[in-house]
């Protein structure tokens, strides 16, 4: 049942998540959302348009998966 509401959930989801959209499915800030990127903690993105000087980061939906799935792993 679970993974069927998960399927739901993430139909209406973006691929690719905005530091911000992230940390609200996380309950973090963008800020601490950051901090695990540069950490290597969660995966991160450049969505930018190449040769852009700006970088666009972008979190993958699956990261977002990922990255719980190990806090629940080594909670036990």
């Amino acid at each position: 049942m679970r993974e069927r509401i998960d399927s739901t959930l993430d139909a209406a989801l973006p691929l690719l998540l905005k530091p911000a959209e992230a940390g609200r499915l996380l309950g973090v800030s963008a800020d601490h959302v950051y901090r695990l990127i540069a950490n290597g903690v969660l995966e991160a993105v450049n969505a930018a348009q190449p040769g852009s000087k700006s970088p666009k980061t972008r979190v993958p939906l699956e990261a977002v998966h990922e990255y719980i799935a190990r806090l629940r792993a080594s909670q036990k």
